[in-house]
């Protein structure tokens, strides 16, 4: 609650310091002067030219200000534009290679079912030996573990 009202206090002072500055400043005081004539107050004096070029200036600021802004965002598309068609090249060729991969897996395929195919699957004899021979095994385990 103190530091609130302290708070209060000083930004009351602040704003009173501020107007009392702005109240005390000198208005703006314009006198010609012929060569080597004295200023009659303390002044900066700039020849006509010069105070043409502090006008100019003043007056091309805004287009100045938006030819940077313009460069820059051109800039900036361009750097974007240019990653945009990187990542597009990328993906491009990510595709190209995944399908030559998938045909070259087609072709690996075919050619796989085709040599199967040829060869004979009369194996059936082996696989009722094994079948007896794991069934004999299993039998005489069990009861050697059981007596």
């Amino acid at each position: 609650m103190k530091l609130a009202t302290n708070s209060k206090i000083f930004l009351v002072l602040l704003l009173l310091i501020s107007f009392t500055t702005v109240s005390v400043a000198s208005e703006p005081t314009i006198a010609k002067l012929d060569k080597g004539e004295k200023a009659p107050f303390q002044a900066w004096c700039f020849n006509i030219p010069a105070a043409a070029k502090l006008i100019a200036d003043k007056e091309t600021e805004k287009e100045r200000c938006q030819l940077k802004i313009s460069e820059a965002l051109e800039k900036q598309k361009a750097d974007y534009d240019l990653k945009i068609d990187y990542l597009n090249a990328y993906i491009k060729y990510e595709k190209d290679v995944s399908s030559k991969v998938l045909e070259a897996l087609e072709i690996e395929n075919q050619e796989l079912e085709e040599i199967a195919l040829k060869r004979p699957n009369d194996y059936w004899y082996l696989f009722a030996g094994g079948g007896v021979v794991v069934g004999i095994l299993t039998t005489v385990l069990v009861v050697h573990a059981v007596q």
